[in-house]
């Protein structure tokens, strides 16, 4: 008898009849297996690009802060000044040391906190603070160097013509006729400065005020250039006078003669110590010798008393 054989189905036939479901969930597993194995590298690299970030910004920040403190740096204004001490050519004087110059000027610059920068101090101000300040001073020019980081101020004095005897008090007074100081806030060096010039006394006695006009720059300039005629002729000065309620007068009084001259600003010195010389000679050949004045005032003629 024989025994019906079975044959053995092959695997491929054996997969085709297994159900859909079968093949859904080895899919799923599979995919779910991928996505396991995936993660480790997956999260490796969000962490490397979470510190690269990180890291780029702390960089850029650095980079930031770093140029902000070399600008700041560069742009930053000591408040000590260089003092250079200028000349022009009307024989400027400057009757202070450097060193209070540069006091000075520290404090005015101190005043503001935009001086402490080369973009915000405003050098046209402070010169003009320094100006007020100093009546001395006739212009002050600040530069604002490049790689230095103090501020240069060139200081240009005042030209002083003569000292004026007023109310006890001398002052300095310029070619303009401004009084720029007064003698007794001087120093030795600085009154060594003002040896020589002319002394006129001021009988008016009106106030002054350092700063101010006192005088006007015609009657300064021809004190100045009476002074000199003086000097010329080797006659000393014993004493120069504008007096009260005279204007544009000038009494002048040699060391030689017993009388004083009236002199007038609104004509020229030389003419006018011209003919005073010239009357003097004649009035010593005749013997005769003033008892109070010789007046020049007016043009080709000479009085006296």
């Amino acid at each position: 008898m024989k025994i019906p054989f079975k044959k053995n189905k092959s695997a491929k036939e054996e997969d085709t009849r297994r159900s859909p479901a079968t093949y859904r969930y080895h899919a799923v597993r599979m995919r779910s297996s991928d996505k396991t194995e995936r993660r480790p590298g997956v999260e490796s690299l969000i962490k490397n690009n979470a510190h690269a970030d990180s890291r780029d910004r702390f960089i850029t920040i650095f980079f930031i802060v770093a140029i902000t403190i070399i600008l700041g740096y560069m742009l930053w204004l000591n408040a000590r000044p260089r003092i250079r001490i200028a000349s022009d050519a009307r024989q400027s004087v400057l009757l202070k040391e450097e060193s209070e110059y540069e006091s000075i000027v520290k404090d005015i610059i101190d005043n503001s906190i935009l001086s402490q920068t080369k973009i915000t101090i405003n050098t046209s101000d402070i010169s003009r603070q320094i100006e007020a300040k100093l009546p001395e001073v006739d212009a002050a020019v600040i530069t604002i160097p490049l790689s230095s980081h103090r501020p240069i101020v060139d200081i240009i004095g005042k030209s002083p013509k003569l000292l004026l005897i007023n109310n006890a008090e001398t002052y300095v007074i310029d070619d303009n006729g401004y009084s720029i100081s007064k003698l007794s806030e001087l120093t030795p060096d600085a009154l060594n400065k003002l040896a020589g010039l002319p002394i006129i006394k001021d009988e008016t006695n009106v106030p002054i005020e350092l700063g101010n006009r006192t005088i006007t720059s015609e009657t300064s300039l021809f004190i100045e250039q009476l002074a000199y005629q003086y000097k010329q002729k080797s006659v000393a000065i014993q004493e120069m006078t504008l007096p009260a309620n005279k204007p544009n007068e000038i009494r002048v009084k040699s060391s030689t003669d017993n009388y004083y001259v009236k002199y007038v600003t609104i004509r020229p010195a030389r003419e006018q110590f011209g003919a005073y010389q010239a009357v003097s000679k004649r009035l010593t050949e005749q013997g005769i010798s003033p008892v109070e004045y010789v007046d020049v005032r007016v043009q080709e003629k000479v009085y006296y008393k």
